[in-house]
């Protein structure tokens, strides 16, 4: 059962209309939380609640993969932060003012969605209703972003006969599973040196910029090797160069009262030091950011971009909750995740360029001139911004028409049980050219091509941005090798607009 009226009104007037755990005032927004589940014996008595904000009843402990808001916080852990925070609200006294701006911090990972929300385009901000303040930290972030072709991180090194072969060459190879870390996808890893980097990582811009800025190359990007990639078809090792993922804090301020507000003045401190560099260590200095002149409508959003992240370039392993799915279901869906990174991952972060870490937000509100204090930005538990592809993520088939209108056939030679078989496609009627076109951040190797049984490609490597066009005018099908087996000729049926959409996003010359 639901805690009673009288008791959800004695644990809020305990708690000041405050968070227990993270202190902040959302009075009219806080929720009471049970400390021990109902599932696990738990009761709905005073002693069993406790007044939590929305983050923090995101993280609290009863909540577990099977519920929609995650888990982080013990009953134990709650317990001992309800005492303690009950102990500073009987000294007293407890500032009353309610917060008319709700203070959400989001880190975009995904290259294209940052890229869209610097240049001002939110229509499919995770935020409804949202308008961007522009200043040179997003300014900055969006020249980093350009030195990046594509958005893509990896690039193709060598191929070798056998792991045992590369391991011979590369005496620093770790290819014991127990070894690799968060490299546990791949069959061996090893060090990147400069002059690699230098030579190999040749379209990623930034890298070399950094390196030029005497960053140094292992630093920057880790060589990774593994066989059976997704087209292979024998023990050949595929080495790829992986570098650090490019992301974008941003704070987002909401108005959530019941009349617009005037934004004043958001105050806080900027790093004196703009080099790369670790989170946390770089002196830092008072520094204000003027907000827009006009009025923010109740519920209407401010977005401000905050700094550049260079996040570790392995897997991360880290807790995540689904909060929203933030624009249409497709092939390829952007979601809002809650998510925590472990302290081990957190040393591992990096900042490049200029920043600001925001303490309070000065605004008008019925004509008062109120101050707020803005709870400090947490790279380890914050809101994310991802794309996901709800398809797979090999190489992507798609045929134009004599008017140039493409269609999508669907993906070819998916990874899976290691043994070869034939992808057959079957041409669409009217097609007149078929376009192979690499999507995602990864690698893949077409062995051989054909088409109405003559092999038009051997050996081909591709990876994110580039593309594979053939004239297929008459022609009836396209076989190439695969695995697992195939059941049926693969027949364009699909539409799948993200896909296109991205294909006309990296080409428009063809649309």
């Amino acid at each position: 059962m639901p805690f009673s009226p009288s008791v959800k009104s004695k644990t809020l007037a305990e708690a000041a209309g405050h968070c227990c755990v993270c202190h902040r005032f959302e009075a009219g927004h806080v929720e009471v939380h049970h400390i021990l589940p109902q599932a696990e014996g738990g009761s709905d008595r005073l002693e069993n609640a406790i007044a939590l904000c929305f983050d923090c009843h995101t993280w609290a402990g009863h909540y577990n993969p099977n519920h929609p808001k995650g888990s982080r916080y013990s009953p134990a852990m709650l317990r001992a932060a309800k005492k303690a925070w009950q102990k500073i609200v009987a000294v007293g006294p407890i500032a009353p003012m309610e917060a008319k701006v709700q203070v959400r911090y989001l880190i975009s990972r995904d290259h294209s969605v940052s890229t869209r929300l610097l240049e001002g385009d939110l229509s499919l901000s995770p935020i409804k209703d949202t308008m961007l303040v522009g200043n040179e930290i997003g300014r900055f972030c969006l020249r980093a972003l350009g030195l990046r072709k594509h958005g893509s991180r990896t690039f193709a090194g060598d191929s070798h006969p056998s792991i045992a072969d590369y391991q011979a060459k590369y005496s620093d190879a770790k290819c014991n599973q127990d070894d690799l870390g968060g490299f546990a996808y791949y069959d061996c890893r090893r060090e990147c040196s400069e002059s690699e980097l230098t030579q190999r990582v040749l379209e990623d811009k930034l890298s070399s910029k950094l390196l030029r800025e005497t960053v140094s190359a292992t630093e920057l990007c880790v060589v990774v090797a593994k066989s059976f990639e997704c087209g292979s078809d024998s023990e050949t090792v595929f080495e790829t160069y992986l570098t650090r993922p490019t992301w974008v804090a941003f704070v987002a301020l909401t108005n959530v009262s019941d009349r617009p507000v005037a934004f004043g003045q958001l105050s806080g401190s900027r790093d004196i030091s703009e080099a790369f560099r670790a989170l946390g260590v770089s002196d830092q200095v008072a520094f204000s950011l003027n907000m827009p002149g006009c009025e923010v409508s109740a519920g209407q959003t401010i977005l401000v971009p905050l700094a550049l992240l260079m996040a570790p370039i392995q897997e991360l392993g880290e807790s995540q909750v689904e909060v929203q799915a933030f624009s249409a279901p497709g092939d390829s869906v952007e979601v809002m995740n809650l998510t925590e990174f472990s302290t081990e991952h957190l040393s591992q972060f990096r900042l490049y360029g200029p920043s600001f870490w925001p303490k309070q937000i000065e605004f008008k509100y019925g004509g008062v001139q109120i101050v707020q204090k803005v709870h400090p930005f947490a790279p380890g538990s914050a809101y994310t911004l991802d794309r996901v592809w709800l398809c797979g993520s090999c190489p992507h088939l798609f045929a134009f028409n004599g008017d140039h209108v493409p269609l999508y056939v669907g993906e070819l030679i998916p990874y899976g049980e290691r043994r070869v078989s034939v992808h057959a496609v079957i041409i669409p009627a009217g097609a007149v050219e078929l376009v192979i076109a690499e999507l995602e951040d990864e690698e893949s190797i077409l062995s051989e091509l054909s088409i109405d049984g003559a092999i038009v490609l051997k050996q081909a490597r591709i990876r994110k941005g580039d593309v594979l066009r053939f004239p297929v005018s008459g022609a009836n099908s396209l076989r190439v090798p695969r695995w697992p087996p195939q059941t049926a000729p693969l027949m364009a049926t699909q539409t799948a607009p993200g896909r296109t959409a991205e294909l006309s996003t990296l080409w428009p010359v063809w649309f």
